[in-house]
């Protein structure tokens, strides 16, 4: 796992130059990112285009996008066939004060 996590650092990079979010991190080759909606999908777009030639193949219907339940409408990532899942915003600012 190790030798793949260094392989993706040169895609990690070229990423960053090409779309820089403000939030995210990578495991291996998982990913994780904080951003709006549009960033994120022209983030996920530029990472299907790049990916390929580093070794990377995303795959979509193994994806979920969480977001809150007022921004499902404006999620537009079903045509990739990821999993969207809305969560309330009231229950996400109540937790942040336990």
């Amino acid at each position: 796992m190790v030798i793949y996590g260094l392989t993706s650092l040169p895609l990690i990079r070229k990423l960053n130059i090409e779309r820089k979010l403000d939030r995210h991190m990578w495991y291996a080759n998982d990913y994780g990112a904080g951003a709006t909606l549009d960033d994120l999908e022209k983030y996920f777009d530029l990472l299907k285009v790049l990916g390929p030639s580093y070794g990377y193949t995303p795959q979509p219907q193994k994806c979920i996008l969480v977001t809150s339940d007022r921004n499902l409408s404006s999620a537009k990532f079903e045509r990739y066939g990821m999993k969207i899942v809305g969560v309330s915003t009231s229950a996400v600012s109540s937790d942040r004060q336990h």
